[in-house]
């Protein structure tokens, strides 16, 4: 049985606790029979990923940090698989699981859809064919609906009466058949997506059918550009779609963007330099796209790089491999880290992870120039309408059973490893805690100190000795390294660090401590005494034996409400308004001025330029005594109310 080398060089995510933190890199090969060149990489839910085999159904679990977790190969009673076309989607909801599709033997010469469905431990829930008499069936794509259904694309031939048609299958979660509609579109290979909407957009060659959620066509545009070959399938971005093509010499790509009524956007394509057919482009959640294509370095040889673009393809960043590695599919982990897989030689396959921001292993990473896109507007653009034929195809129940295989793994292109915590220091007592961590750039999966903690990094606040063992590789490498902690007083400043400021003359704040100390205010100022010109706050950094205090005075306002006993509103311009003669340290008030017989007849917010002007509904109130109740806040939200009374003269 002939073997095939999977290598995995990830960039994994560091175990903490319960979670994942930092990325990590190592690398990994896979040893896996009949694991074919054409495997699909795709992410499940617990931040792993699964690769999936069509042409010899077989499918491997992989954990996190890229081990192999389970590895099955999938047997069909009566019925051969064929290669070339399939794909595989992971299911959502709550038990998870996986859809596989692929192509199938059916009698003589004719092929049919093959759908399984399997659970989260890759045991076989059902599985159906979907064939008709005298087609000959290309499935190319599986996807899942909002509402859990499967949704599967592809083509139909047959080869004597020339007849030809795309089509488009909805099947429950159970296996039913929901709808099939046959188009007119042509035969080209293609790919479809399960748009926003509930709809499909599906795609022939340079040909687009966009759908409703029953298969019934809603717009059909085509897109012709020179030297271009198109049948991936798009991503949904906010306004529209965007999908890619490759040029028939392999020597270049192009990019294209209709919105969501099948118009052409950006005024012609995009192109590159990228090699090779493209896989799909991913979207980040931040509204990114994600591909892995292939580029040629100053040395002539071709690297698998990462590229995240922009929503209008300006590139944001890239990563490469070394050479020799040629990319053939994508998908981002659960936490938004892309998953490449493509060629190693001949016929061995890679699946690399990197981080959330790409970061590659030193020894794996590989520094290109930045991809140069350009605009090409000799792009031709029509609007068709085909047919919506729908068909019963016949469906038939398919034993399937599963047998385990164990793939063997080892690690390769590691960076060389180093954990140090630095040299023993002197914990300055009063100042921030010290954060310990590893000081190399190092990272790691798996994280034990000797407070019991299992973070890459931990803040203590006490002297002592600290340890850190770190592991590596899924725990295959451990280092381990201690630190010793001292400590250093720095003293605190003997004067009050509060003090209110009752006149306009400046404040003395003392920060002198005993020793050898320096001192730096908000300034720049060095001296251990600073005036404080206004209230607020006011920071010094107390410097002793290399250790640093930061000690933060306050000035507050005094808080202080007078209020006039009499006032006489008669537009003389002196004393015209009920307003207090002194307001400081006050955030907040109103005022509520009542007569004799306890009416209400003022009232207002804005005490301290507005008060009373001596009316009450607009007419002049008669000279009398008049009662007031002030409520208000202090500046350190304090809730206050203050009572009295006020005579009215005119």
């Amino acid at each position: 049985m002939k073997k095939v080398f999977l290598i995995l060089l990830c960039g994994l995510l560091g175990l903490s606790g319960k979670g994942f933190g930092q990325g990590l890199i190592f690398s990994r090969t896979m040893e896996a029979p009949m694991l074919g060149p054409a495997a699909r990489v795709v992410p499940t839910p617990d931040n792993g990923t699964a690769v999936f085999s069509g042409d010899s159904l077989q499918v491997v679990k992989l954990s996190p940090c890229g081990r192999v977790e389970w590895a099955k190969q999938y047997r069909l009673a009566g019925y051969k698989t064929l290669p070339g076309a399939h794909d595989m989607t992971v299911l959502a909801g709550a038990n998870g699981g996986f859809a596989l599709l692929t192509r199938v033997r059916v009698g003589g010469d004719l092929s049919a859809p093959l759908v399984v469905c399997l659970d989260a431990a890759g045991g076989v829930r059902w599985s159906i064919v979907l064939s008709e008499p005298t087609f000959d069936h290309y499935p190319y794509t599986i996807g899942q609906d909002q509402q859990g259904n499967l949704v599967i694309y592809g083509i139909a031939v047959v080869g004597t009466a020339g007849e030809s048609f795309n089509f488009l299958t909805k099947i429950s979660g159970t296996g039913a058949v929901l709808w099939s509609h046959r188009y007119g579109l042509g035969v080209i290979w293609g790919g479809a997506l399960n748009t926003s909407d509930n709809g499909v957009l599906a795609r022939t060659g340079s040909r687009f059918i966009k759908t409703d959620a029953a298969g019934q066509v809603q717009w059909t545009s085509s897109v012709i550009a020179r030297r271009d070959d198109s049948y991936y399938a798009p991503v949904e971005v906010a306004d529209g779609y965007i999908y890619s093509s490759y040029a028939a010499n392999n020597q270049q790509i192009s990019f294209y963007k209709i919105d969501k009524q099948g118009r052409l956007l950006w005024g012609g394509r995009k192109t590159t330099d990228f090699l090779n057919r493209p896989p799909l482009l991913r979207l980040r959640p931040n509204g990114h796209l994600v591909g892995v294509y292939n580029r040629r370095g100053s040395n002539g040889n071709s690297h698998a790089t990462l590229v995240e673009l922009d929503a209008d393809l300006r590139v944001i960043r890239q990563r490469s491999l070394p050479a020799g590695l040629t990319a053939a599919d994508l998908c981002l982990a659960t936490d938004g880290a892309p998953v490449l897989m493509g060629r190693l030689g001949a016929g061995s396959l890679f699946l690399n992870r990197t981080d959330t921001a790409f970061q590659l292993s030193p020894v794996c990473d590989t520094v290109l120039a930045a991809p140069q896109i350009t605009l090409d507007s000799a792009v031709i653009q029509e609007f068709l309408t085909p047919a919506t034929l729908p068909f019963a195809p016949t469906t038939q129940a398919v034993s399937v059973t599963a047998s385990a295989f164990n793939p063997t793994q080892t690690t390769l292109c590691a960076a060389p490893l180093n954990l140090t915590l630095g040299p023993d220091t002197a914990f300055c007592d009063g100042a921030a805690p010290l954060l310990l961590r590893n000081r190399r750039a190092d990272l790691f999966e798996q994280y034990r100190w000797s407070t019991g903690a299992t973070t890459a990094a931990i803040s203590v606040t006490q002297p002592g000795t600290y340890w850190l063992r770190a592991t590596i590789n899924c725990g295959l490498d451990t280092l381990t390294d201690s630190i010793t902690i001292g400590r250093t007083i720095v003293p605190a400043p003997t004067r009050s660090l509060d003090t209110i400021r009752c006149s306009d003359d400046p404040v003395l704040l003392d920060a002198r401590v005993s020793g050898a100390a320096t001192y730096r205010w908000p300034d720049g100022s060095a001296n251990p005494q600073f005036l404080a010109a206004d209230t607020g706050r006011y920071t010094v950094s107390i410097t002793l034996d290399g250790c640093t205090r930061r000690v933060e005075y306050h000035i507050g306002e005094c808080e202080r409400l007078i209020m006039p006993n009499i006032f006489s509103p008669n537009a003389d311009r002196l004393n015209d308004r009920f307003v207090p003669i002194e307001m400081r340290g006050i955030a907040s008030a109103t005022l509520e001025v009542y007569n004799r017989w306890g009416q209400r007849v003022a009232t207002t917010n804005d005490i301290r330029r507005t008060g009373w002007d001596g009316t009450a509904g607009g007419r002049l109130c008669a000279a009398a005594t008049y009662f007031y109740l002030v409520r208000y806040t202090t500046v350190r939200q304090q809730q206050k109310t203050v009572k009295g009374y006020v005579e009215l003269v005119w």
